[in-house]
């Protein structure tokens, strides 16, 4: 087991007083094993982002929270791997009269097998009705899976992503 972190704090300021302010923590923990023909490892972060900017008279906030799980497992020295990552994240974001909140997720399974090797990752992109002046904006939604192939072996056109409904 191991544990893990860090963070970073940072601050602008100009002549005519404070024009960033940025600050991230993150937090996590992960396991890796090695039984001799296979090896793998998992691990866990979250954190949360924060963002105050001044631009134009105007301020401009954004907080962002986040999730990501990684697992890799390699089998025979390599021969055979495969990994997944998940990548999770709400953010909150105003400029004082309007704000909104997006979310997305990513999902990206590699496997690989002596000279053959395909990627496909998958993406989710919502807005969440915000408020300000004028009406709120419904509730938008995109995906988009993409996959790559790269294969001494055969044509690139074998490999392909489908996203079902």
């Amino acid at each position: 087991y191991f544990i893990q972190g860090g963070g970073f704090f940072g601050i602008q300021l100009t002549a005519n007083g404070l024009k960033q302010i940025e600050a991230s923590f993150e937090f996590g923990a992960g396991i890796s094993l090695n039984i001799g023909v296979a090896s793998g490892s998992v691990s866990l972060m979250a954190g949360i982002y924060y963002k105050l900017e001044n631009t134009g008279g105007h301020s401009v906030t954004t907080l962002t929270g986040y999730v990501k799980l990684k697992g890799e497992l390699d089998i025979l020295g390599g021969l055979i791997s495969m990994s997944l990552e998940f990548d999770l994240s709400l953010t909150y974001t105003t400029d004082g009269t309007n704000s909104k909140v997006e979310g997305d997720a990513t999902l990206t399974v590699k496997i690989s097998i002596l000279f053959f090797s395909v990627s496909v990752s998958m993406s989710v992109h919502k807005e969440f009705a915000g408020s300000g002046s004028g009406s709120p904006s419904p509730a938008r939604s995109s995906s988009s899976p993409t996959s790559s192939c790269s294969t001494s072996r055969s044509p690139p056109s074998t490999c392909r992503s489908r996203r079902r409904s």
